[in-house]
């Protein structure tokens, strides 16, 4: 497989606990931070990637494979305008990649498409994101067969949800597919949620601030903007946060980039010269 997940016993707790924290968010928009004190407001510029880096990354990994095209725009589903007086909000269409145990199923106000590479749960759907078909006409309809996912629409999703699940894909080019799909997944109105671990960045201040820019560079190439980031999930007696957290919007045009970078990841030449002994 491409791409991998921990195994899904036990349950993480943390996990559980953004995953919840995403929830509300996803449900009330404009309480995303929740509270001031974890908000870290966003830099009005970014330092971009050492450009070598970058495309001695993209050279070495293969291309990512190809997505579905997403609707035009113009005929995306539109979100429909607030309920009047007297009327039901609809519920808030979401899509759970890499859901593990479902978090979101059963969520007050939610209607919830989950699924994952091994599902913990029956409520969650087996499929993969990199070859999960996204239909033009299929409007707000899935295709399922028995337990597994076959394809969605396009433009039919206020929300999409990717926690800690980018840091478990090991190539940044079919990072950049899955946010490819997940932009195609959204209405032009939509969100789009990633929470992924601390140790994204870390190594000091500087160099964590400039992990943290690297990423989101990666995240927003691929037609989004950052609206909101946070730091969250402080764990039981600890003084640092477990998780980042970002809103991204589908408001840019996509621009070409080797895909969201993690520490781990290796360059080409230096793997190289580990292999070589120099």
């Amino acid at each position: 497989a491409r791409h991998s997940r921990r195994p899904p016993l036990p349950v993480p707790p943390p996990k559980l606990a953004l995953h919840a924290a995403a929830a509300a968010s996803a449900a009330r928009p404009a309480l995303w931070p929740h509270s001031k004190a974890e908000a870290t407001p966003l830099p009005m510029s970014m330092p971009r990637a050492h450009p070598s880096a970058g495309a001695a990354r993209a050279r070495a990994q293969p291309p990512p494979p190809p997505s579905a095209p997403c609707a035009p725009a113009s005929s995306a589903p539109a979100s429909p305008p607030p309920p009047l007086a007297g009327e039901t909000r609809r519920p808030v269409r979401l899509l759970d990649v890499g859901s593990s145990f479902g978090a979101f199923c059963g969520v007050d106000g939610v209607q919830c498409v989950a699924f994952d590479l091994a599902p913990a749960t029956p409520t969650v759907l087996r499929a993969d994101f990199l070859e999960l078909p996204i239909s033009t006409d299929l409007g707000e309809d899935v295709r399922i067969e028995g337990s597994n996912l076959l394809a969605v629409g396009a433009g039919s999703f206020d929300v999409v949800v990717m926690s800690l699940v980018l840091s478990f894909v090991p190539l940044p080019a079919h990072r950049r597919a899955m946010l490819d799909k997940a932009r195609c997944c959204l209405r032009p109105s939509g969100s789009l949620f990633v929470i992924e671990k601390a140790a994204l960045a870390s190594g000091g201040r500087a160099a964590g601030r400039g992990q943290l820019d690297a990423f989101r560079e990666g995240l927003e190439a691929a037609g989004f903007v950052a609206r909101r980031y946070a730091a969250l999930g402080r764990l039981e007696g600890g003084r640092k946060p477990h998780a980042h957290a970002w809103r991204l919007v589908p408001e840019a045009e996509p621009r070409p980039h080797p895909g969201p970078w993690l520490r781990e990841d290796v360059l080409p030449e230096a793997a190289a010269t580990a292999e070589g002994g120099g």
